[in-house]
């Protein structure tokens, strides 16, 4: 309502998050994973032409289960630069609580 009152555009994307959830456990624990990955090149093919490449991706996953309820954290972040120019630039971060979740379908 906000957007369209001020005449701003905003840009949405559909997430199916369900696809990145850890596999349920039914020990009452902390599951933590992340992933870091770098990428650096600068090889050129001539030198009035260079090619330098820099690059990275951060993944962060974790969830909590305690008691009764859970705790989810799924966060994805990536970079990549060619030459001088942003190539690529994303991220998401999304957090849930699941409560009651071993009694799903019971009232």
């Amino acid at each position: 309502m906000i957007a369209m009152a001020v005449g701003e555009t905003a840009y949405g994307q559909i997430l199916n998050i369900e696809r990145l959830r850890m596999e349920k456990d039914t020990a009452r624990h902390f599951q933590f994973k992340t992933t870091f990955g770098l990428n650096v090149y600068n090889r050129s093919a001539g030198v009035d032409d260079p090619v330098n490449l820099f690059g990275y991706n951060l993944d962060v996953n974790a969830i909590y289960y305690p008691n009764e309820h859970a705790y989810v954290f799924v966060s994805n972040f990536g970079y990549l630069k060619i030459n001088d120019e942003d190539f690529l630039n994303f991220g998401f971060v999304h957090s849930r609580v699941n409560f009651l979740r071993d009694r799903k379908g019971q009232l």
